[in-house]
């Protein structure tokens, strides 16, 4: 409960201040959290890079969220069946070589990412993307990435930290 308030407190405060949409035609927020408890419940592979230089702790931490549950793999290793299973990927978009075998709706490009069509090229612009059998926490920079990560709350399918600050969740 104080997660879920916390949450909406900083809701509040980003869309008042922040935005100037209306509270009534943002995306509600679960509470529940009910995409990433459906993960947490299940046998879940956790990908990261290959190189996870700076990583390794993110990675352990939520690994003992995940329990028994959790699968700890290099891209390197993953299989053809892999793809199909439920997906922790968390690591700089950069650092992974085979991105489109994910086959998720957030585009790889050179120097960043795309979602919806809009480009995210900044060294300090990050995502975190929720949907029923992956969760996604990558950036343009290691830093971005933890950014990504420390806003990820699991009550929002999709955050965008745009140059180090919140500009997009749904």
């Amino acid at each position: 409960m104080k997660l879920c308030s916390a949450a909406l407190l900083t809701l509040f405060i980003n869309v008042t201040i922040g935005q100037t949409k209306s509270l009534s035609t943002l995306p509600p927020y679960d509470c529940t959290l009910k995409k990433v408890m459906a993960l947490i419940g299940k046998q879940t592979i956790i990908v990261s890079p290959d190189d996870t230089k700076g990583l390794d702790a993110i990675i352990n931490n939520y690994c003992s969220t995940f329990g028994s549950n959790c699968v700890l793999k290099k891209e390197a290793e993953l299989i053809k069946d892999d793809y199909s299973k439920s997906l922790f990927i968390i690591g700089e978009f950069t650092k992974f070589r085979q991105w489109k075998k994910f086959n998720l709706p957030v585009k790889k490009i050179p120097d960043g990412f795309i979602v919806n069509n809009k480009g995210f090229a900044d060294s300090s612009d990050g995502i975190a993307f929720v949907d029923t059998n992956y969760i996604l926490v990558s950036g343009n920079s290691l830093k971005a990435l933890k950014d990504a990560q420390l806003a990820l709350t699991g009550g929002h399918d999709l955050l965008i930290t745009e140059k180090g600050k919140i500009t997009f969740f749904w």
